[in-house]
């Protein structure tokens, strides 16, 4: 009798640590993400940098400046939305906004930290995971200032 006793305990003891285990183990499982979403996200990352890097880089062909020059001699002017080259005035803000609709729609929002905030893009929304991007900027000037660039994508 003793020893069906300890057998059946035994049996017991064995069926409840295998089942912890494996309790354990699809809940592991269920958090970790799979390897299809880790790579869509490192694409969208990498993504996301290389348009914001070549906002910095392309050149507008008739002004010969990059996006980054007219928004920088935008925030040195202190101007709301017009720049003037010489061409006439030019509204950077329309500029910034047809260079990121082709890439992101409306899942966007570019916002510059100087003396005063420039915001550009739509509103963040609250229950999407969003991607930052910050980097900082010289200004174009003689002063040598910098301002801090925030881009969020969605």
């Amino acid at each position: 009798m003793k020893g069906q006793t300890k057998e059946m305990i035994e049996i017991l003891i064995l069926v409840i640590g295998v089942s912890v285990l494996l309790v354990i183990s699809y809940s592991f499982l269920i958090r970790m993400p799979s390897t299809g979403s880790l790579l869509l996200e490192m694409h969208r990352y990498d993504s996301m940098t290389n348009t914001v890097k070549n906002f910095f880089y392309i050149r507008i062909p008739i002004l010969n400046k990059t996006y980054a020059q007219m928004l920088g001699d935008m925030v040195v002017n202190d101007a709301e939305d017009l720049v003037d080259y010489g061409y006439g005035n030019i509204n950077v803000t329309e500029i910034i906004y047809e260079y990121f609709d082709p890439y992101y729609g409306e899942d966007w929002h570019f916002r510059v930290f100087n003396e005063k905030k420039y915001d550009f893009g739509y509103k963040i929304p609250s229950n999407v995971r969003i991607r930052t991007f910050l980097m900082k900027f010289p200004l174009p000037s003689y002063e040598g200032g910098v301002m801090r660039i925030e881009f969020k994508n969605w």
